[in-house]
């Protein structure tokens, strides 16, 4: 389950508010679908919050008319909106890809830390004879 979460994250996801009546309704024909629900809310008794992947929202809109359920898209969340939020700004995406390929180039190098111990011989020298 956790894999799937995941994989909405990256293929993008919406928080979606659905009101109606016939919400059981709703959510019988959503499961017959097999379409993916995940943290689910019940505020009210004809309120209902939810977790949908971006692929799947038409489908649950086409649904939600059959029920005669109204859709709010209250947050829109995952990397397709992310990038979609930096469209314009695209030397700051490739000053981050350079950055991020000049880290992994360098911590490809090896440094060696020598420790080497004092050889030092405090039995023959005196260090109090000042």
């Amino acid at each position: 389950m956790y894999f799937k979460i995941l994989m909405y994250y990256i293929f993008g996801y919406v928080n979606v508010i659905i009101e109606g009546f016939f919400i059981e309704k709703f959510i019988n024909k959503c499961i017959s679908k097999r379409i993916f629900f995940w943290n689910t809310k019940r505020t009210k008794s004809t309120i209902f919050s939810a977790n949908i992947g971006v692929n799947n929202y038409k489908e649950v809109v086409k649904i939600a008319k059959e029920c005669k359920c109204r859709i709010k898209i209250n947050r829109k969340r995952g990397v397709p909106f992310v990038l979609n939020r930096y469209r314009k700004r695209k030397i700051f995406a490739a000053s981050l890809l350079i950055i991020t390929a000049v880290i992994i180039v360098i911590s490809n190098f090896i440094w060696n830390i020598e420790i080497r111990r004092c050889k030092w011989n405090y039995a023959k020298r005196d260090y109090w004879n000042y």
